[in-house]
């Protein structure tokens, strides 16, 4: 699946003219892009309440949103990779975009293998890298949706109506 989609981010940047379907299939990607952010923080949540309470077991849970965060990536990085085969987007955006998505799509295909990998070794604790790859995935939707909004609203999207005291406090010039 890594192959897969560090293929389809690449190839997509080459300007390929691409039958009707597959850019019409593309104009989903912001249709299903809300649902991995969302399982992917929510499942940030479960661990973290499953680590604090030990009372609570919470693993069904983490394991259903897991598997349904790295679905709905995967599919949300090839939605996205078809549509900016359009060419329609602004080149520098989107590489960013591209790739800090697929990553987030990666990443949650490694953080599936490695807790599969410690379950069929019926280890007793998730591994360490499962957790440090969820911090890196939830670190990952920041950067990538704010490259994708700034494809779709414009660049300066976020920050066009910021106070100007809170402009002065992150050493941005006054709007």
């Amino acid at each position: 699946v890594t192959v897969l989609l560090f293929a389809t981010a690449f190839l997509s940047g080459f300007g390929f003219k691409v039958p009707d379907q597959v850019l019409f299939v593309g104009r989903f990607h912001p249709v299903l892009l809300h649902l991995p952010i969302g399982l992917l923080v929510g499942l940030l949540f479960v661990e973290i309440t499953n680590g604090l309470l030990s009372s609570a077991d919470l693993r069904p849970a983490a394991w259903t949103l897991l598997w349904l965060t790295c679905v709905s990536a995967v599919l949300t990085a090839l939605l996205g990779a078809f549509l900016a085969m359009s060419g329609d987007y602004n080149e520098d955006t989107l590489f960013w975009h591209r790739w800090l998505g697929t990553s987030v799509a990666i990443v949650t295909v490694w953080m599936l293998a490695f807790r599969l990998h410690a379950r069929s070794r019926k280890a007793k604790k998730t591994p360490f890298i499962y957790y440090a790859l969820l911090v890196v995935a939830v670190g990952l939707i920041g950067p990538a949706g704010h490259n994708g909004g700034s494809l779709t609203h414009g660049k300066g999207y976020l920050l066009r109506y910021m106070p100007d005291s809170i402009r002065g406090m992150i050493g941005l010039a006054p709007a």
